[in-house]
């Protein structure tokens, strides 16, 4: 199960990955704490509802080498970017 330092350090890199906009490049990071490790990659970008939305790619890894992965929809909104359903 993943941290709030985890949940943090996602949140943080997910939000370089939106506003950087560069499509295809991985960004990855480590914490030693928890020996979690993640890449994220923008993977589109389009328009729904009049809304910019971006598409992100995460894959989390543990110590033991389980992982997680998905992609997810994020819409830009007044209060800033919300996950969206595909």
């Amino acid at each position: 199960s993943l941290g709030d330092e985890d949940l943090a350090l996602i949140e943080s890199h997910a939000l370089q990955a939106l506003n950087d906009n560069q499509h295809g490049t991985p960004i990855t990071w480590f914490n030693p704490k928890t020996k979690i490790n993640g890449t994220l990659v923008l993977v589109s970008a389009a328009q729904k509802n009049q809304r910019p939305c971006k598409t992100l790619a995460i894959s989390l890894f543990d110590a033991e080498g389980v992982s997680l992965e998905g992609q997810y929809l994020l819409c830009k909104t007044a209060s800033g970017w919300k996950r969206e359903g595909f």
